[in-house]
């Protein structure tokens, strides 16, 4: 696997990476000609095999939840140059109100859905700004946060932490958007209903579920990784928090 080189403009750290929208991103981006620095959780065998089928990347093993290891991933995606950080990385499960753990789980949600990425695009962000500002530069490097569709507009019982998180993180597009401006555009995509292996409930009607989406069909994981691509190729929408959901948050 090659190393990967800090010289070119366009290198992108992608947390989470092996999840099914981290793929599709990642192979998104790879086939586009950025370089790409790959978060995983496990430097595992599956890992492996998804860097070495995308070629030249590096891949970075870390807990996001574990303040030494996020600080670690910052550091190594500096250090090669990073100019697009790709906040992905995100936990996605139910937690009864009544639950003994609720409070473990709940900061076991916060720790990945919005500490991590605030820290991470802090980090990032101000290291792009200093880097333009050091070499007179006037490109501008991207924060695109993965959000959630339903984080502002419905409430599903036992999803309050993810939900909760979600609707943080929009506000930490806004913030950031503001801060790192002029050098930073920062943005979220926000999915609806993606069609992968975890995200819909064996007992859930698809047909009565589509038939909810105003464009019959549901997401899947090229949809957001197109969003992605194209918010790449802009340097004036900043603060944007953009749907990709066939149009089901407005009905």
């Amino acid at each position: 696997m090659s190393e990967v080189t800090p010289e070119a403009y366009g290198t992108v750290l992608i947390t989470g990476s092996l999840s099914p929208l981290g793929q599709a991103i990642a192979k998104k981006l790879s086939a586009e000609g950025y370089r790409l620095l790959l978060h995983v959780r496990n430097d595992n065998e599956e890992a492996r095999d998804f860097a070495q089928s995308l070629g030249s990347v590096l891949l970075i093993r870390g807990d996001l939840s574990d303040p030494a290891s996020l600080r670690n991933i910052a550091d190594i995606a500096i250090d090669k140059g990073v100019d697009i950080l790709i906040n992905n990385a995100a936990v996605f499960r139910p937690v009864a109100l009544d639950s003994p753990a609720y409070e473990d789980q709940w900061r076991a949600i916060m720790e990945v859905n919005i500490t991590a990425p605030f820290l991470l695009s802090r980090l990032i962000g101000l290291d792009i700004c200093r880097r333009n500002k050091m070499m007179g530069k006037t490109q501008t490097g991207h924060i695109i946060c993965i959000s959630d569709a339903h984080s502002e507009e419905k409430i599903f019982p036992g999803y309050s932490p993810y939900l909760i998180s979600k609707s943080a993180l929009n506000s930490v597009v806004r913030s950031l958007a503001i801060e790192l401006a002029p050098h930073v555009c920062v943005n979220a995509i926000a999915p609806g209903i993606i069609d992968t292996p975890s995200s819909i409930p064996s007992n859930i009607n698809r047909t009565n579920l589509i038939s909810h989406i105003p464009m019959r069909r549901l997401g899947v994981p090229d949809d957001v990784a197109t969003a992605v691509s194209t918010l790449l190729k802009q340097t004036y929408c900043t603060g944007a928090v953009i749907p990709v959901d066939g149009g089901r948050s407005l009905i």
